[in-house]
């Protein structure tokens, strides 16, 4: 394949359209946020965006099946529609295309099987651009080259908390069903290290798909995330300070919608740029040989920036609440959350129980999901160390709950498909619902409306329309 990395990608300005916030970081010297660019010439992206706004209660979750459905039908209204593979367990993936402009314009949505929201965003911005006469611009000056669903198998396992008839923030059935793959099973981290290369069958089709195309100039992996202090975009670009006005503009525009910033400190996996922007993460981070999307697509398509939108469901408008806590306050909170070390022994015992039952196919599936979550650190891995904030313990007590009422919802998964363990099954309801009611009533949580959540991940696919400097 002929490197299509050197090439100068076309950037022509937006015309304007016919009729139409993980864990607080220590506040640091300089903002970061006055480093980038403002951008220049919005209005026509904002105007385009009002003509893409979804209107309020008209979006829902979807499953496999009712993505399959509504990708056939866009194929009927200007949408070019490809089944481009098929996943691991044989369900299909789909490549959408609209427009006929030079920017080229990429996205995948959901390849994190907990996070299906960007699904929801992919099709509605396919559908508006090739339907609405407002729209025009957009369908002359870029090319969109869509993966509405990454990891068909991860989401049919997360069904039963994203039916259409479910709210999203039912708390029962995220904390009972909602299941992340990991490791090699993790579609967003599985790319081919090169094109051609081996990887799972998902990933080699998306990446097929991207080499056939002529380029990808900008790139978003459309993830989402239940708790946090606000919006939060990882970044991977040649060159930050070209690309800074299309950052500028997100962190603004998600200001405007009404959301605060997540600011995340830098660690192993992140490096903090500003508040709400950090650097993407890389799958050598995790001792992984393959590639993340943002990698394979900014080494093998040229893109000038590739970023991951992370939006919160639900937000605390605490977490990033800078006062520090005095010695004993301090000292108080780290010894609540050494408690937190007990649950995570009472939880491996727990884990024990359930491995002496007779399981289900389903049964087993919540005991691994179970054993992933009680695998993980708790206590005061939650807490960063040096001097703490009030932010850091709001956002540590929500993650404890969080962890709490997740790993019980898994047991009683395994405990409803289990052969006797009638009284460990009782004992472990009550549990749960004592943990899902301390959940709601422990945290301060301020909910994003789907269409928020929404508008801000097509803000990011589209501010590729912003020239570079």
């Amino acid at each position: 394949m002929v490197s299509r990395v050197d090439r100068a990608p076309k950037t022509p300005a937006l015309s304007p359209s016919p009729g139409a916030a993980p864990r607080p970081a220590k506040a640091t010297p300089v903002d970061g946020v006055d480093a980038l660019r403002p951008p220049t010439d919005v209005d026509a992206l904002r105007s385009v965006l009002a003509a893409l706004r979804p209107a309020p209660g008209s979006l829902s979750l979807l499953t496999p099946d009712a993505v399959t459905a509504r990708c056939q039908a866009l194929a009927d209204k200007g949408v070019r529609v490809e089944e481009i593979g098929r996943s691991k367990e044989g369900r299909p993936l789909f490549g959408l295309t609209v427009g006929q402009g030079d920017v080229h314009l990429g996205a995948i949505a959901a390849a994190h099987s907990d996070e299906p929201l960007g699904t929801v965003t992919a099709l509605h911005l396919a559908e508006a651009v090739a339907t609405r006469n407002a729209l025009e611009s957009v369908r002359e000056q870029a090319t969109l080259h869509i993966v509405p669903l990454a990891d068909p198998d991860g989401a049919a396992v997360n069904a039963a908390w994203v039916q259409a008839e479910h709210d999203p923030l039912d708390l029962h059935a995220y904390f009972a069903h909602v299941q992340r793959n990991t490791g090699a099973a993790d579609t967003e981290f599985a790319f081919p290290a090169r094109p051609g290369g081996n990887a799972n069958p998902q990933n080699v089709a998306i990446a097929r798909w991207f080499d056939a195309i002529d380029r990808i100039d900008h790139y978003v992996s459309l993830h989402s995330i239940f708790l946090s202090s606000g919006a939060w975009f990882l970044v991977d670009a040649a060159d930050r300070r070209a690309v800074s006005s299309r950052l500028r503009f997100l962190l603004d525009e998600a200001t405007r919608e009404g959301l605060p910033l997540h600011d995340e400190p830098t660690s192993r996996m992140f490096e903090r740029i500003a508040p709400g922007l950090s650097t993407a993460p890389r799958a050598g981070s995790l001792g992984m040989s393959t590639r993340t999307s943002m990698e394979y697509v900014r080494a093998h398509c040229g893109a000038t920036l590739a970023m991951v939108t992370e939006l919160p469901l639900c937000f605390l408008p605490d977490g990033n609440d800078p006062t520090p806590l005095s010695a004993t306050r301090a000292q108080t909170a780290r010894a609540k959350h050494a408690e937190a070390w007990k649950q995570a022994d009472a939880a491996a015992s727990l884990g024990r129980s359930l491995s002496e039952l007779e399981l289900g196919a389903e049964g087993r599936r919540h005991l691994a999901r179970y054993q992933s979550l009680t695998g993980r650190g708790h206590g005061e891995a939650s807490l960063p160390r040096g001097e703490l904030t009030r932010g850091d313990v709001v956002y540590a007590d929500a993650s404890l709950l969080r962890r709490r009422a997740l790993y019980l919802g898994a047991a009683l998964g395994a405990l409803r498909d289990a052969k006797g363990g009638d009284d460990l099954r009782a004992r472990v309801e009550r549990d749960f619902e004592g943990a899902v009611t301390a959940f709601a009533r422990g945290n301060k949580l301020k909910r994003v409306p789907l269409e928020t959540q929404a508008h801000l991940q097509m803000a990011a696919i589209l501010s590729g329309l912003l020239p570079t400097l």
